[in-house]
């Protein structure tokens, strides 16, 4: 086995879930069924996904 070869397989990307903060500003721009994708994630090409929730909240 070969240095930075995959040992195992623990999910499939199209099940990863991803949490991300955003400034406000770009936050309002963000509303639940849009298209996105995730760049160096780790894998070799970036992953089509679809945001599915935006909290109501902030912090500062």
């Amino acid at each position: 086995m070969s240095a930075g070869a995959a040992v195992m397989v623990l999910a499939a990307p199209s099940r990863y879930e991803v949490v991300v903060d955003v400034l406000s500003t770009d936050a309002i721009t963000i509303s639940p069924g849009m298209r996105m994708s995730v760049e160096d994630w780790g894998g070799p090409v970036p992953i089509d996904a679809k945001v599915r929730v935006v909290e109501p909240g902030a912090f500062t």
